[in-house]
């Protein structure tokens, strides 16, 4: 006979606490791997860490006026400088035509501007202008305001822990070989 799962009860003390305390059971608490491997609960808390930031960020970016896609292109651009439309993509980890799309917005508000490379004119190149990095700026508070609240469970050094351990898995699967492969192209081959 199958039960229903018992309800996940919150680790979090339910008395309140004085502001930057963090309860003892929340420091000392296992991870919640219920009836499931330690990668699937990972992988799990992964995606639903990124769900809980980027709603936390959307409400506070849209309360500002500034979509966060569009801060996010504009993020890049002002901080890495001017890059190729398909390495934008790439380091915000988006489909390229979608980016393509935030980049016509933002081409159509002033403030971003496409050319082409002049040693490879197949790429485009883009930029943030004058008033893109200004209005940049102007939403970066409220960035930085999402990021706080969603970190702040966390200590100083429970957050560079964090880091470390992410950037370590970035670079690990950036640095694996992988075939990419078109399902459309592997279609036509076995077709002949």
């Amino acid at each position: 006979m199958n039960r229903p799962a018992a309800p996940v009860r919150p680790v979090a003390a339910s008395r309140p606490r004085r502001a930057g305390a963090r309860p003892a059971a929340v420091a000392s608490a296992p991870p919640r791997v219920v009836g499931a491997a330690v990668e699937e609960a990972i992988a799990n808390l992964f995606a639903r860490s990124r769900r809980l930031f980027w709603a936390e960020a959307q409400r506070r970016l849209e309360e500002g006026g500034e979509s966060p896609h569009a801060f996010r292109v504009l993020e890049h651009l002002t901080r890495a400088g001017p890059a190729a439309q398909c390495d934008v993509a790439v380091a915000l980890g988006q489909h390229p035509a979608y980016v393509s799309r935030v980049i016509d917005e933002l081409e159509g508000d002033g403030v971003v501007r496409r050319r082409r490379d002049a040693a490879d004119r197949r790429k485009v190149v883009v930029e943030a202008t004058a008033r893109g990095r200004a209005r940049w700026e102007s939403s970066a508070s409220l960035m930085a305001a999402a990021r706080e609240t969603f970190l702040a469970p966390l200590t100083g050094h429970e957050r560079r822990t964090l880091c470390r351990l992410l950037d370590k898995l970035v670079v690990g699967a950036e640095t694996e070989p992988r075939e990419v492969v078109d399902d459309r192209r592997v279609a036509r081959k076995r077709a002949r």
